[in-house]
């Protein structure tokens, strides 16, 4: 039997491969659970630095809002985490659901992220003695045959998710303090995963760094304490052998009505200049930089507004310039649950939504919530207006009014 070889690089666990050719065996130190009853059991094998699974197994139902989703996973034996940063690079040829599971304690307690192009959702949830609860979520479909590099970073109850270099999930959670991690599919007969890689942090939880140079939450919403993690950026960089892209293009955000925020990333062309055309983040600050005419404030205008200000700024270089924008990924439509909820953290807004439905979002409130007492806090520019939600009378459908709709920013705060 060949063995796997461990080696520690700069603090980084690395797994490396001895094997030779045959492509069945599987390192002696992993191990592998079958959970789903379905097209059982799994078809695990390791060739050349590549983990792949090649059985549909599956359990549970089909429907997106099921969130068990029982499948089947590996374990990598000596990957015990407390706080530190895990990286994969994940891959499916089919459309269901691929991630990994972390802090895994057993088969009945864990994290797990996955992501799932058919039912079109990336999803961090916690299970705890068998019980599925959701941390986060938002609507994204994959693109197959793509290799994306996944990174998730833990500091004591902080949890943060990564995907490509572009923060997606940053939530607090205090149910499993460490564990090991493990491979997991679900009704995906084409996984593949490479370059795991599982960093411990020895280093203190700093107040000021964060993952891939995450926007600074805590200015967003000054009445949200925060921290983040320590985290030499550079030195952790993964890199995917293709550019980042989001198979879903959302053009409904391209509308009129919707309006740029930090942290968005345009897709910015002009026709018949490849040297103007790119993808672009909008920094805290509210600014992109683009060739030619440097700076522009793209926050707070619409799609249209920035659209006809570039236009009219090239000019200047090029006649008659043909300006498209379009929004390539969303990460300023967010809200902020804190507090007695199920599932604290930050939520991406992929449409429309109230009160109750974010409290939804974040698993519903835990039996020790003060239900009375639910205040939502909204930033308008240097002001903080505060608005008191009251779960039991809304829950009997009294003073609605306090079911308010949330914008951009909002915090709500379950005492």
């Amino acid at each position: 039997m060949h063995k796997i070889i461990v080696s520690i690089v700069v603090g980084m666990l690395i797994f490396h491969s001895a094997w030779a050719a045959e492509k069945s065996t599987i390192p002696p130190d992993w191990q592998i659970i079958d959970q789903g009853d379905s097209e059982s059991p799994s078809a695990w094998k390791y060739d050349r630095g590549v983990w792949t699974q090649a059985s549909n197994i599956y359990g549970g139902e089909q429907d997106p809002s099921e969130l068990k989703k029982p499948g089947t996973f590996m374990i990598a034996g000596d990957s015990e985490l407390t706080d530190g940063v895990i990286g994969v690079e994940i891959r499916s040829d089919d459309n269901d659901a691929i991630g990994i599971m972390f802090r895994y304690v057993d088969e009945d307690n864990y994290y797990r992220f996955s992501m799932d192009k058919q039912r079109k959702y990336r999803r961090l949830v916690k299970v705890v003695d068998g019980v599925v609860t959701p941390l986060a979520e938002d609507h994204f479909a994959y693109e197959t045959g793509k290799w994306y590099a996944l990174e998730i970073a833990t500091a004591g109850a902080r949890i943060k998710v990564a995907i490509d270099g572009q923060m997606i999930f940053d939530v607090e959670d205090t149910e499993h303090e460490n564990g090991r991690l493990a491979l997991y599919c679900w009704g995906n007969a084409t996984s593949k995963f490479r370059k795991i890689e599982v960093k411990p942090q020895k280093e203190p939880v700093s107040q000021e760094t964060s993952i891939r140079g995450t926007n600074d939450t805590a200015k967003l919403n000054p009445t949200v304490k925060t921290s983040s993690i320590e985290s030499d950026v550079k030195s952790q960089e993964m890199s995917s052998p293709e550019p980042n892209s989001v198979e879903t293009k959302m053009a409904e955000l391209t509308e009129p009505g919707y309006v740029i925020g930090p942290g968005d990333v345009l897709d910015l062309s002009v026709w018949r200049d490849d040297a103007l055309t790119g993808q672009f983040v909008v920094l805290p600050d509210g600014r992109i930089s683009f060739p030619l005419i440097g700076e522009v404030h793209a926050a707070g205008k619409t799609v249209s507004q920035l659209k006809t200000e570039m236009a009219e700024r090239l000019k200047a270089f090029i006649p008659k310039p043909e300006m498209h924008i379009a929004i390539r990924s969303v990460g300023s439509m967010v809200i902020y649950l804190i507090g007695k909820v199920h599932g604290p953290g930050r939520y991406t807004m992929n449409q429309n939504l109230d009160v109750m439905q974010a409290l939804a979002m974040a698993g519903g409130l835990n039996p020790f919530a003060k239900k009375r007492e639910i205040r939502i806090f909204r930033q308008e520019g240097e002001q903080t207006e505060i608005f008191y939600f009251n779960y039991n009378e809304v829950a009997e459908g009294k003073h609605l009014e306090q079911n308010i709709e949330l914008k951009r920013g909002d915090v709500i705060v379950v005492p």
